[in-house]
């Protein structure tokens, strides 16, 4: 994920033909549109994931994140302009949308991994 880099190229008003997304947008719209695609993730894996191994969430989260992360090289090339897709709406497909769903996907198995490694009893002191 390149978007923490690409916070000033997003919002700056200095650029002629930059997003200039606003602050407000780029803070609270993304994330709470983050927030909620991460409860999401938790409910595709509930739902889709929970019996698949390990290895395969993994391959998929690495697929999924290089899809997500797309959106990024879009915005920066410009590209979305040319496909018609706004800046706004790119952005948040990419940053708000796939890449918390990819990281919650990405998470809950090693959480889930960590916990069946320690001795009972002791899963908090894990992940204290």
């Amino acid at each position: 994920s390149m978007s923490s880099a690409l916070d000033y190229f997003y919002t700056s008003k200095c650029q002629l033909d930059g997003p200039m997304l606003s602050v407000f947008f780029y803070v609270t719209v993304l994330g709470v549109v983050s927030a909620a695609t991460s409860v999401v993730g938790l409910i595709i894996f509930q739902i889709f994931l929970k019996g698949w191994t390990f290895r395969s969430v993994i391959f998929l989260t690495v697929a999924l994140s290089a899809f997500g992360s797309l959106s990024d090289v879009f915005v920066t090339t410009r590209a979305n302009r040319w496909l018609g897709i706004p800046d706004s709406v790119a952005v948040l497909i990419g940053d708000a949308v796939v890449e918390p769903i990819v990281s919650m996907l990405n998470w809950v198995p090693g959480t889930i991994l960590i916990s069946q490694a320690c001795p009972k009893g002791l899963e908090s002191s894990m992940f204290a």
